[in-house]
Formats: structure tokens, C-alpha cells, sequence
């Protein structure tokens, strides 16, 4: 049996804005192996520089490397370049070393990553141990296996927190000379019910599955145990079910006091007034909501109508009961002009929003935007391709729609500047950061 192993984060092969986050994904596998006895190193090249030297030691020890090659959502970029320049690293080091690929990137192509000895797609947490038994027995396997969705999440292990370090925990951003107190991410539920057209979520697994309420207590219980104080719920739409949603945040809410944590999450604009209170008792602090465009010919294109009333109520209700909101925008659909696009941005102006993101529509692989792609420009684009008037999909070039991304961006935020003061001192910030004591503060 393979006793040791490395866990491997490769580092986004592009640097995008500080986002806080790591691989849930390689907690649970780690979780899963230290179960079965196996010694695991967790190498996160998102978070840490890792010098060659220090790698070779650590890969001349391992008996497998299992890297995680992950699509867009953890750091807004791919790693499938830095994950291809480490395992040169590895075969250096030893070449007799099984190296593994995990990650939606597998399951997105389905098909065998170059240079690896074993891809795995789909969900590979509770199939792991297996592999590496049957790895042991001397099976000859596929060097491509798809081991499809994890019906049951329950069956799952707690994720290995243990393996993180202060600087997981703490999100140190230098760039903004800022740490965050204690903070996890965590999640309750994987899927999502929508249509969007440029999600590729589908391309990994779109049916939704929930954790129960038992389980996802069990470990929100033991994170609040562990002094965690911000929680970054990863669900794809933490409301994809209504009423679960606010039986569980009630349920949340009586582990501790509402002023205690800070809780971020992601939810469709279907929710009520009613889960608003109920979040905002449970200690929720940021909502972002996907609304991606205000204009009918828009929202037909991406599948995703939304009411504009019903959506400025909620955002009115957030706003004034102290939980902030962040808005999502994609400019670049084949009928954008400048006047769509002010739309949009003039719709966030007048809502209640704290805080907007606004991003070119992009052609993902697993999207249905994507699928929709001739092939030569698929052949061009192998895993995504930004809307642009060069690439014969939008009426503006690519760089047209950057400067307006930026542009519309930094207007909305001298918008707000004066609310978002005096929102914060009303209700404070949405998330503790860390004071020099190590303690936190809002």
C-alpha cells in the first residue's frame, strides 16, 4: 500500500485580484487518506512560494503525487500550466513516483491530462483510498477513470483543516496589509439548479446534492470549537432550496451568538425577505447575487431572467437590516452596445449595492456558450475564450471591454464610498479582520 503521498495545489497561472480561498477538494482527499494510515504533505502553491529545492526534498519522499487541476472558481484562473511545470519537478526528483491528476479540469476534458501517469474525473474523495489498494495489488488500470458524482455527500469525511496553516486561516493579503481573523470555508450543499448558458458548472456536475443538516452542523460546529470566526459558505446557490436554506440557518444560528461570526454567500435573487432576517440572525454579513444583466435581450441569452422589482426589494431589505450585497454583471453578449451595458450599470447605482463586480462574458468549456462555439475557434480556445469583437462574437474589442469593466467598477465604487462608511460603522465590516494582537475586530 502507498504510504505517503503529497497533496499539490499548483499556483494559478495567472495573478488575479486577492481572493481568499484553498482546496476544499484536497482536504477531503487528505482526510480520506490519513483514515486508511497514509501519511500525506499538503503543498498549496496558491498560498505559498515553494523554492525548486525544498520541492525535490519533499518528492523524493513521496510514493505518489496527486495534483489538483483546477478550472476557473477557487482563483479566478486556471493551474493547469504551473501544474505541468511541477511535475517536471517530480519526475526530476523521481521518476519512479505515480503522479495522479484530480480536479474539475479532469472532469471538464474527461480525458487522460499528458504527463500523468492516472487522471481521475469526477469526485474523487471517497475513491481514492481505493485507487491506491487496487494501485498496490499491481491492477492495471485506465490511465483515465470518471468516477462520477457522490450521490450521498453524507458519506463524505470532515475535510482535513488540520493540514492548513495561520496563513490559510488568515487570508494574509500584503497587498492590502490586511489578515483576516480566523476564517474557513465551508460548504453544505454541490450543484445548482439554474440554466445559465456561461456556467460550466454543468460541465462537472450540475445535480444538486445537499449535505444534511446533522453533517454540516457537525462540522460548522466543530469549526465555531476551532475559533473560526469568518465562514465562506463555497455552495454554488446556497438557496437552491428555500426552505432548507432557512431551516438551516436557524438551525445555525443556535451554535452561537449572531454578533459571534461573519457568514459570505453566493444565492440566486429567488429569496424572500424572510431568509434575509433569517440569515442575518445566523450571522450571514454578505450575500453576492448573480444579476448579470438588467436587459431582456440579455437575459434570454444567458437563460437567466430576473425581476427587477422583486430584486431591488431584496437588495432594499439587505441593505437596511445591515447584511451587505454584492452584484455580478457580465458585459460582452453578442447584442451588448454602450447603452445596454449603462443599463446595467445604471440599475446598480440606483439599487442598494455595496459592491458590484462587472466581467467580460466568457466562453467556458463546459458551458453551453461554449458547446455553442464553432470549432475552429474551440480548436483556438481549448479551455475558455473571452467575448470580442475579434473573436467574431461582441461588438467591442477585448480591450474596449476591460477599460469598461474598470471603468464602470471604480465609478460604482466612488459611488459608495460615503455609504459604505457609514454602513460599516452602523453594522460594521462584512467580514472580522485580525487586530495586532491576533485577536479580531470589525
Amino acid at each position: 500500500m502507498i504510504s505517503r503521498v503529497a497533496l499539490v495545489y499548483p499556483a494559478p497561472d495567472q495573478v488575479k485580484e486577492y481572493r481568499f480561498g484553498y482546496s476544499l477538494l484536497l482536504l477531503y482527499v487528505a482526510a480520506s487518506l490519513r483514515h486508511a494510515g497514509v501519511d500525506v504533505v499538503f503543498l498549496d502553491f496558491s498560498v505559498f512560494t515553494y523554492a525548486p529545492q525544498d520541492c525535490e526534498q519533499t518528492f523524493k519522499n513521496v510514493d505518489c503525487v496527486v495534483m489538483e487541476i483546477d478550472a476557473f472558481p477557487l482563483k479566478r484562473s486556471t493551474n493547469l500550466k504551473q501544474a505541468l511545470e511541477l511535475l517536471s519537478l517530480v519526475r526530476d526528483a523521481n521518476e519512479k513516483t505515480v503522479c495522479v491528476a484530480i480536479g474539475k479540469q479532469c472532469s471538464l476534458f474527461r480525458s487522460p491530462v499528458a504527463g500523468f501517469d492516472y487522471t481521475i474525473g469526477g469526485e474523487p474523495e471517497n475513491y481514492i483510498v481505493n485507487f491506491f489498494i487496487r494501485l498496490s495489488k499491481g491492477e492495471l488500470l485506465a490511465p483515465y477513470i470518471n468516477v462520477g458524482l457522490i450521490d450521498d455527500l453524507n458519506t463524505l469525511p470532515t475535510p482535513e483543516y488540520s493540514i492548513l496553516t495561520g496563513e490559510h486561516l488568515t487570508g494574509n493579503n500584503a497587498a492590502r496589509n490586511m489578515r483576516l481573523a480566523a476564517s474557513a470555508l465551508f460548504e453544505t450543499s454541490r450543484g445548482c439548479p439554474g440554466i445559465c448558458s456561461f456556467c460550466q458548472r454543468k460541465g462537472w456536475g450540475k445535480k444538486v446534492r445537499f449535505f444534511s443538516q446533522d453533517k454540516t452542523l457537525q462540522v460548522y460546529q466543530r469549526l465555531l470549537d476551532e475559533g473560526i470566526r469568518n465562514f465562506w459558505i463555497t455552495d454554488d446557490n446556497f438557496a437552491a432550496n428555500l426552505t432548507r436554506a432557512k431551516e438551516l440557518l436557524k438551525a445555525m444560528s443556535r451554535c452561537h451568538k449572531t454578533q459571534d461570526v461573519k457568514i459570505a454567500l453566493s444565492a440566486w435573487t429567488k429569496i424572500d425577505t424572510e431568509f434575509l432576517q433569517v440569515a442575518k440572525d445566523a450571522g450571514v454579513s454578505l450575500i453576492s447575487f448573480g444579476l448579470e444583466s438588467v436587459v431582456p435581450s440579455n437575459q434570454r441569452f444567458f437563460n437567466k431572467p430576473i425581476d427587477q422589482v422583486q430584486v431591488l426589494e431584496i437588495l432594499d431589505t439587505a441593505d437596511q437590516i445591515g447584511i451587505y450585497t454584492v452584484g455580478n454583471f457580465i458585459i460582452g453578449t453578442p447584442t451588448d452596445t454602450e447603452d445596454t451595458i449603462r443599463q446595467s450599470f445604471d440599475f446598480a447605482v440606483k439599487s442598494a449595492l455595496d459592491e458590484i463586480n462587472v466581467k467580460i462574458l466568457d466562453y467556458m468549456i463546459g458551458s453551453e456558450l461554449y458547446d455553442s462555439l464553432p470549432d475552429d475557434l474551440k480548436k483556438d480556445n481549448p479551455i475558455h475564450m473571452f467575448a470580442s469583437q475579434e473573436a467574431g462574437v461582441c461588438n467591442f474589442p477585448l480591450e474596449v471591454l476591460r477599460k469598461t469593466a474598470t471603468l464602470y467598477t471604480r465609478k460604482f465604487k466612488f459611488s459608495r464610498a460615503n455609504k459604505f462608511i457609514e454602513k460599516s460603522k452602523r453594522v460594521g465590516s462584512p467580514y472580522f479582520i485580525a487586530d495586532a494582537t491576533g485577536g479580531s475586530n470589525v
